[in-house]
C-alpha cells in the first residue's frame, strides 16, 4: 500500500461532497483562502433557509454581511450627527468629493442589478438638499445679524443678545445650535470652493455571527453601491445550479431598493416576505432572477 496516500489531495467530486457538508460561511471562507477548491465550491448545490436582503447587507442562515460608510474626524470636533451615525455602523449612502451626500449612484443599474420600485423616483433630491442648505443659511445670517444688533443696543448684558424670535432664549441651545448648523454648512462651502472634504471616510465591512464580529476598513476608493456588488459577487457569483431559498426576505425602508446581485446568478424560493415600510411594486417584473 502506498504510504502516501493520506496526502493525495481529494478528488473534485470528494471536495464538492465536503463542501456541501459544511456551513455557508465556512465555505465562503475556505473558497476564499483556498482559490483552488473555488470551481468546486461554485459547482456545489447552495440550500439556504432563509436569505434576506437589506439597505447594502445580506444575511444567510442568521449571518450578516454589511457595508457602510465610516466618517473619520478628529476627536474634538467630530459633529454629534456623524458621531452617533458611526456609533451606530456607519451610514448607507455615497458622499461626493465635498462631503455633500451623492444622489447620483443610488439608482444606478450595473449588469445583474434588481431595480425594487415603489412610486415615483424623486430626480430633484441633490437639488433639494442643496437649497435646504441654503435656507439654512439664511437662518444663521439671520440669527448672526440679530445677535450683533442687541449686542449693540445692549452692550453691557450681551445675553439679551440671545432672546428673541429668531435666536433662543438659552444661550447654551444657541451654540449648540450655531455648531449643528457649522457642521452641516461645511460640505456646501467646500463645493463653492472647489476644496475636497478634509476628513476622511472608509468603506466599513461587518460580518455579524451571532456573538462573533468581524470588522475591516477599506480605503474609499470606491462607491458604496460597488463595495456591495463586490460583496454579493463574492457569495453568488459563478454557481452552476440556481441556489435554492426557502424563505426569501427582503426588507426595505426606501420607495427605491437596489440588489446588486452577479449577472446570471438565479434563484429559486420557496416563498417571499416584504418587511419595512415600502412594499414591492410590480414583484413579476422586478423579481426575474427568483423563481417560485
Amino acid at each position: 500500500m502506498d504510504g502516501n496516500t493520506s496526502n493525495r489531495p481529494l478528488s473534485y467530486d470528494s471536495t464538492k461532497c465536503i463542501l456541501a457538508k459544511l456551513s455557508h460561511q465556512k465555505r465562503f471562507e475556505v473558497s476564499r483562502r483556498c482559490p483552488g477548491i473555488r470551481a468546486a465550491e461554485r459547482a456545489t448545490p447552495m440550500k439556504i433557509k432563509i436569505l434576506e436582503f437589506g439597505n447594502h447587507e445580506v444575511t444567510i442562515d442568521g449571518v450578516n454581511y454589511k457595508v457602510t460608510i465610516h466618517q473619520d474626524y478628529p476627536a474634538d470636533i467630530i459633529p454629534e450627527k456623524v458621531k452617533k451615525a458611526n456609533d451606530e455602523g456607519g451610514v448607507s449612502h455615497d458622499f461626493d468629493q465635498y462631503g455633500m451626500r451623492d444622489f447620483t449612484v443610488d439608482h444606478f443599474l450595473t449588469p445583474g442589478d434588481v431595480l425594487l420600485k415603489k412610486g415615483d423616483w424623486d430626480d430633484k433630491r441633490a437639488e433639494k438638499e442643496e437649497e435646504r442648505l441654503v435656507q439654512m443659511e439664511l437662518l444663521k445670517a439671520r440669527m448672526e445679524a440679530t445677535r450683533a444688533q442687541r449686542i449693540q443696543e445692549n452692550p453691557e448684558n450681551p445675553n439679551l443678545a440671545l432672546i428673541g424670535e429668531d435666536v433662543p432664549e438659552n444661550p447654551y441651545i444657541f451654540a449648540i445650535m450655531y455648531k449643528k448648523m457649522d457642521d452641516k454648512l461645511f460640505p456646501i462651502v467646500c463645493k463653492r470652493s472647489n476644496t475636497p472634504f478634509p476628513y476622511k471616510k472608509y468603506i466599513k465591512f461587518v460580518k455579524t455571527d451571532g456573538w462573533n464580529t468581524t470588522t475591516e476598513f477599506l480605503e474609499y476608493n470606491k462607491k458604496l453601491y460597488e463595495a456591495y456588488k463586490y460583496l454579493l459577487h463574492q457569495l453568488f457569483a459563478g454557481r452552476s445550479d440556481r441556489v435554492h431559498v426557502d424563505t426569501l426576505i427582503i426588507r426595505r425602508l426606501d420607495p427605491i431598493m437596489v440588489l446588486r446581485l452577479p449577472e446570471n446568478v438565479k434563484f429559486k424560493i420557496g416563498r417571499l416576505i416584504e418587511s419595512g415600510e415600502r412594499a414591492i411594486g410590480n414583484r413579476v417584473e422586478t423579481l426575474k432572477q427568483f423563481t417560485y
